[in-house]
């Protein structure tokens, strides 16, 4: 097995939930894209994007599969999506 030295990963998101600051390119439900460190987890990901919006996500999506943390890869398809109400 190869092992690289790679510093940063570059993901796709679309979110459905607004982040706490501004970030470029979001829109809610456009694809856009961020640079990360190499070894940064989706729950990190997540606390620095949404922080207290935390609470309005209800699932989160990696490359199509529903997963609550994972370390991101090179590539990977975020997607954020909100809390579905109902009754």
């Amino acid at each position: 097995m190869c092992s690289e030295y790679a510093g940063s990963i570059t993901v796709k998101v679309k979110s459905y939930v607004s982040p706490l600051e501004h970030v470029e390119g979001f829109a809610p439900g456009k694809l856009f894209q961020l640079e990360l460190a190499a070894d940064t987890a989706l729950e990190e990901l997540v606390q620095k994007l949404f922080g207290e919006n935390r609470g309005h996500i209800g699932f989160k999506v990696v490359n199509g599969k529903v997963v609550k943390d994972k370390v991101l890869a090179d590539g990977d398809l975020i997607e954020i999506h909100r809390l579905m109400g109902g009754g």
